[in-house]
């Protein structure tokens, strides 16, 4: 039997062998589940260790923004509170 060869390159051998081995499956080229449930474990753990550190992070920013917004308002309000308070108590 016959086949028509195709200009495949070598870079490519899945689909090479695809095309000369017609009738046979090509073994041993796919992942185990064993390894993906391995890799699965790993980015979980890695997942179980950031979410806490970025927690952190996100409560640091909501606290430096409160106080930004404290600091502003008291800048805010200092010249209205020497404006309405009389000479007397200033000195």
């Amino acid at each position: 039997m016959r086949y028509a060869r195709l200009h495949l390159t070598s870079a490519c051998p899945v689909i090479r062998d695809c095309f000369y081995k017609p009738c046979q499956l090509i073994q041993g080229k796919g992942f185990t589940l064993v390894e993906i449930m391995i890799v699965v474990v790993i980015i979980g753990l890695l997942a179980a260790m950031a979410i806490p550190a970025f927690q952190k992070v996100r409560t640091a920013s909501q606290d430096q923004a409160v106080t930004k917004n404290m600091r502003q308002l008291g800048a805010a309000a200092a010249p209205r509170r020497f404006r309405d308070q009389p000479l007397t108590t200033l000195l």
